[in-house]
């Protein structure tokens, strides 16, 4: 199974917390919950990209879908 683009674990990550609006995930949480491997270097970019956009915020090691949106 060829690995998933980037673009790919942004979008599973974003529809997992869209999906729980105000509750809080660890990365482990959210890598048992979507089936994403937290080690990989591609979902540490997922994760940056969608914190510089203000989409998903995170306090301490808690992330969670920005009340904004």
């Amino acid at each position: 199974k060829p690995p998933m683009r980037e673009t790919d674990l942004v979008y599973a990550i974003l529809d997992f917390l869209a999906a729980s609006p105000g509750q809080q995930f660890t990365k482990p949480q959210i890598g048992l919950a979507t089936g994403l491997s937290m080690g990989a270097s591609t979902i540490r970019v997922a994760f940056g990209k969608l914190k510089r956009t203000g989409i998903v915020r995170q306090e301490g090691d808690k992330l969670f879908i920005s009340p904004d949106l």
